[in-house]
């Protein structure tokens, strides 16, 4: 079976990894061949374990931040109310 470059959509022999016409890789850079996991996986995966991380710590913190405000301002009200 023939495959097509996914840069140019030039024909290529099968098992081919670089296109001859652009130079550009046919398949993904392989970390782990037994999975099949890319730098790519990594690369989001890691972004959204870092956005995860810092929710966790955020979340809290603006929590908090809310409530002390509303504990001044009720201090802060005249004694009657």
């Amino acid at each position: 079976m023939v495959e097509f470059c996914p840069k140019c959509g030039a024909m290529l022999p099968v098992g081919t990894e670089r296109c001859t016409a652009c130079g550009a890789r046919t398949k993904p850079r392989v970390m782990d061949e037994r999975s099949g996991f890319t730098w790519g996986d990594f690369v989001s995966y890691s972004f959204v374990g870092i956005l995860f991380a810092l929710g966790a710590l955020l979340i809290p913190f603006v929590v908090c931040a809310m409530l002390y405000g509303i504990y001044l301002l009720l201090a802060s009200a005249p004694p009657g109310f």
